[in-house]
């Protein structure tokens, strides 16, 4: 896997660009979140940073996830506490997946579908039948607290699921799909 991108282009409107000239938008028309300013440290192992109204847990960030490029944890963190602003709109309302690489990209990796029984309370779950019957709450990208969450886990790029949105109602959704006309 590579190392994180830089932050998208933008175009005039707002919009991320695409290879046909049409702006990208996510649900609802939003093309930026309001997000709290933080500053993660790169110069200590752990941090309890303020995000909005949560307080997120950040360990070991000083651990090299990516060794040719020398990126660490705390960097990662950093790069998506300043996309942000840009993102949170297109991961709102959406189930993820957790794909995760506890011991940097060279590291054996596992996939994470349920909410660890250790999540912070505040972080929003949607519980989605599987087809075997088993319910799988996952957890829902709301603020900047969360993708922060799910990245200190080890989880480089968290997957929306998608296809689960007709099965998942979290708040808010509803009102979502009424103006984008879904």
């Amino acid at each position: 896997m590579a190392p994180p991108p830089r932050p998208p282009s933008r175009t005039r409107s707002g919009g991320r660009a695409r290879s046909d000239g049409r702006s990208r938008r996510p649900l609802g028309g939003a093309t930026r979140a309001r997000v709290p300013q933080i500053q993660i440290p790169l110069d200590a192992d752990d941090a309890e940073e303020r995000a909005g109204r949560h307080t997120v847990q950040l360990t070991n960030l000083r651990k090299v996830y990516w060794p040719e490029q020398e990126i660490t944890k705390g960097e990662l963190l950093r790069y998506y506490a300043a996309v942000a602003p840009v993102l949170l709109p297109h991961l709102a309302d959406r189930a993820m997946v957790m794909k995760r690489y506890p011991n940097g990209i060279h590291g054996k990796h596992f996939f994470m579908k349920r909410v660890p029984s250790y999540r912070p309370e505040w972080l929003e779950t949607c519980a989605i039948t599987h087809g075997s019957g088993n319910v799988i709450h996952f957890p829902v990208v709301q603020d900047l607290a969360a993708p922060l969450w799910i990245v200190n886990l080890g989880v480089h790029r968290p997957e929306s699921v998608v296809c689960a949105l007709r099965r998942c109602r979290p708040p808010g959704l509803s009102a979502l799909r009424s103006r984008s006309g879904a």
